[in-house]
């Protein structure tokens, strides 16, 4: 059986990005803290799915979003 660990999602502002999973989703707030390099960090439970929502760490640019498919 294969099961997701978790989705990461990167974002300029993850509380809002999270607020929005809330509301759209109906996802539960697990922790919110801070993630590796002092990221803001929200995780959130989708379905049973752990999805973590971080800003870019200090130093660290986040590209611009684009509907194109990439990892």
């Amino acid at each position: 059986m294969l099961r997701v660990n978790h989705i990461l999602l990167k974002a300029p502002d993850p509380q809002k990005t999270a607020q929005w999973c809330v509301d759209v989703f109906g996802a539960t707030v697990v922790e919110r803290g801070t993630g590796l390099g002092g990221s803001s960090t929200v995780r959130l439970d989708i379905g049973g799915t752990r999805f973590n929502v971080t800003s870019a760490a200090p130093g660290e640019t986040l590209a611009a979003g684009t509907t194109e498919s990439h990892y």
